[in-house]
């Protein structure tokens, strides 16, 4: 395909979408209305009539999985090719400022090495916080105001505003309840920065920090693009507007406000108005057809979002088939709901004279719990069903296990990640002794494998760590094993080599065995498929733990 060949698959809508000469772009994009397909070609186009440099070109998605459909799409060699592709800055919002982040790491306060508190490790922090602090956290009757997992919450909705905790503190001391949100969250921030740690959200604030007293380090871009608008928070919106010098650089957003379903995460469908009056002769492209619907399916939808007055008029269209009319069941409790649902089950079984199988059929939930009714149904209508729900492979017990001495290795003020590995496998020592070699490394401003080396030496400091021959042989291994890793990152050792080497020197296969009788197979399996998984997506492991 070659000049603008490429052009020629979209329809009119998409054409003038991608085409537009407009600095300030949004492309509303109905459901399944192809909206990849334009900001892909946009950046294809902006780079091949436009003659703009793939490297001033940002490209901002919500997922890994997007980011990554798009890369792929824009390596065909009908698009940019893979060479052009490369030079792209292209990625998640989290991704993009930790990058900015490591390569201006010297304008900020973090350190090189730092590592990224994904959503365990950062309540395994505020726990451990709201414990400590538990005396201070009470009100006058002697109750706990609020719990570790709402701590976190009310500081994710801080950052997603972008305020800091020196902000959250100065605004509200004096106030009932908020008061105590601020003490944790300063201690919070306190503690990742004494671990050399920035969580999920604190990525976002650096990074707008770094954007706004540093404005050069954006010098580079030209031109900047955002997949799914309407899922943008405070906080994101005005790193775009930092990205682009409110104005000064070219700005295309696609999104579509009726998907907007965020809320809870602090989205915020209104920054397309405001992206209106901030950036002025900004130019609207609706695209109107659906390609992925039947015509009952949008028509229905769009019954729906008419409701909402303050929704700018839309009208959205497919040259699809009519399809099955939508069934609206209403029924009076849960029970009946499932009962109902067994029963259409067969019906359409019945009459599909064997065109549909129950592999063909999927019932989906908005809660696990709510699958128990369900599963009572369908097990008395004698109907098979897989219940599929699970563990996120990450998040698996040994996944993480292996991970967190790969995350302690790279930063030994990691104490979430020692915590975890002390003892898988097992190295005799109690929760007594882990807690006093935490409070030492802090106290003595010592990272936790200078603190162990101290402990080894017998440093005067760590006298009252008191441990068995055991416990210090294995610290001393754990040492040892410090020092191998470090020489094969020093290196350049590829992730999987390091990994494999972490789990033959601490032998673990041996421990899941011992410990896990029933399934350590399946657990064995886990660690060996993280292995395969880091040799061929070493980036997409790294991009995963960290920011998920």
């Amino acid at each position: 395909m070659t000049g603008t060949e490429y052009l020629q698959q979209l329809n009119e809508d998409q054409k003038e979408a991608v085409q537009s000469d407009s600095r300030s772009l949004q492309i509303l994009a109905g459901p399944g209305s192809g909206k990849t397909r334009v900001l892909t070609t946009r950046v294809a186009w902006l780079v091949k009539e436009k003659d703009v440099r793939p490297s001033s070109i940002v490209v901002v998605t919500f997922t890994n999985k997007a980011a990554k459909e798009m890369k792929e799409r824009l390596e065909q060699p009908t698009l940019l090719g893979f060479k052009r592709s490369a030079y792209l800055h292209m990625g998640t919002f989290h991704s993009f400022c930790a990058g900015i982040l490591r390569r201006h790491i010297d304008l900020t306060p973090l350190e090189r090495n730092f590592v990224i508190a994904d959503a365990a490790k950062s309540k395994q922090l505020l726990t451990d916080i709201v414990k400590e602090l538990e005396p201070h956290l009470q009100n006058k009757t002697g109750v706990k105001t609020q719990t570790a997992s709402e701590y976190h919450l009310y500081i994710s909705k801080a950052k997603s505003a972008g305020i800091d905790h020196h902000t959250y503190m100065a605004e509200n001391r004096g106030h009932f309840l908020k008061k105590y949100t601020a003490m944790v969250y300063t201690a919070y921030e306190e503690r990742l920065e004494a671990e050399n740690m920035i969580d999920f959200d604190g990525l976002l604030l650096q990074g707008r920090n770094l954007l706004r007293d540093h404005p050069q380090v954006t010098d580079f871009v030209e031109h900047v693009l955002v997949d799914e608008f309407q899922d943008t928070n405070a906080l994101q919106y005005e790193l775009l507007q930092l990205l682009t010098r409110h104005g000064e650089k070219a700005f295309t957003v696609v999104g579509d406000p009726d998907q907007s379903i965020f809320g809870w995460r602090d989205a915020d469908k209104a920054h397309f108005g405001k992206m209106e009056a901030d950036y002025k002769d900004t130019v609207i492209v609706d695209l109107k057809e659906n390609y992925r619907s039947t015509k009952f399916i949008l028509q229905s939808a769009s019954h729906v979002v008419e409701k909402d007055k303050a929704r700018r008029p839309r009208h959205l269209f497919t040259n699809n088939h009519e399809g099955a009319p939508i069934s609206l069941m209403k029924l009076e409790t849960e029970v009946d709901e499932a009962n109902a649902v067994a029963m259409e089950i067969k019906r359409i079984l019945k009459y599909s004279n064997g065109l549909i199988g129950y592999k063909d059929i999927a019932v989906m939930f908005r809660m696990n719990f709510l699958t128990r009714n369900f599963e009572k149904a369908f097990t008395q209508a004698k109907i098979p069903y897989v219940l599929v729900s699970g563990t996120r492979f990450l998040d698996r017990m040994e996944v993480k296990d292996v991970l967190s001495y790969l995350s302690f290795f790279y930063n030994s003020r990691d104490s979430v990640a020692f915590t975890r590995l002390i003892n898988a496998p097992k190295r005799g020592l109690g929760d007594v002794s882990i807690k006093k070699i935490l409070i030492c490394s802090r106290e003595n401003g010592w990272t936790l494998l200078e603190t162990l080396q101290r402990i080894l030496d017998k440093h005067p400091a760590t006298s009252h760590i008191r441990l068995l021959a055991k416990a210090r042989e294995e610290l001393n291994n754990l040492l040892k094993l410090q020092t191998e890793i470090q020489n094969k990152l020093n290196q350049k050792a590829s992730i999987d080599i390091v990994l494999k080497h972490i789990v033959e020197s601490i032998s673990y296969f041996d421990y899941l065995k011992s410990n896990f009788e029933k399934d350590y197979e399946s657990r064995e399996a886990n660690v060996k498929e993280l292995i395969v998984f880091a040799q061929q997506h070493c980036e997409d492991l790294v991009d995963e733990s960290a920011y998920h």
